[in-house]
């Protein structure tokens, strides 16, 4: 629904006043007052070991929105990924990612154990964080991959643990090992 259909159905039912004026103060914050549809220019960083993030590309992120389902797809110059948010009738929401990114954006990640035999399995904790604001966060072994707004990556600190929140955390509040 339009901001300019809101407010002739409240002009028309008598609700201009006060009412009025919160739409025109809440418009921007209102999901039913804008179309949903957003293209914006992103990074795409990855990080070893914690190193500082380093720029692998810079890519398009659209977001569309229509009805209970908010879509996004990631254009670099040679992939293109779709992931989507589903609001179900009971509320919930499934979410459709977009598969590994970092075998395909960022090879190599392997390459980063020196210590495995070659042909031989070696266990690897994979991670992929999916935001419904359209960032993505994700790991494999010590690789980091992470899709931020801007044409250059974010700052070191950006994305990952903070090392004195958990440190003062109380301890039910941190996961059991």
């Amino acid at each position: 629904m339009s901001r300019n259909r809101l407010y002739w159905i409240l002009a028309s039912s008598g609700l201009v006043g006060a009412a009025g004026t919160i739409v025109f103060f809440l418009g921007p914050l209102c999901s039913a007052c804008t179309d949903g549809n957003k293209s914006e220019e992103v990074a795409v960083c990855i990080s070893d070991f914690g190193e500082p993030w380093k720029l692998i590309t810079v890519a398009m992120r659209n977001r569309s929105v229509i009805a209970n389902r908010k879509e996004y797809d990631l254009k670099t110059p040679q992939h293109t990924f779709t992931w989507s948010f589903v609001t179900n009738p009971d509320r919930s929401t499934a979410i459709f990612g977009p598969g590994h990114l970092i075998p395909v954006l960022a090879p190599g990640w392997e390459n980063l154990y020196p210590n495995a035999t070659p042909g031989k399995s070696f266990e690897v904790i994979f991670h992929q964080g999916l935001h419904v604001n359209g960032e993505i966060q994700e790991s494999r072994g010590p690789r980091t991959l992470i899709v931020a707004r801007g044409s250059v990556c974010p700052a070191n600190d950006y994305g990952r643990p903070n090392p004195t929140m958990e440190r003062d955390a109380p301890l039910a509040a941190r996961p059991s090992s």
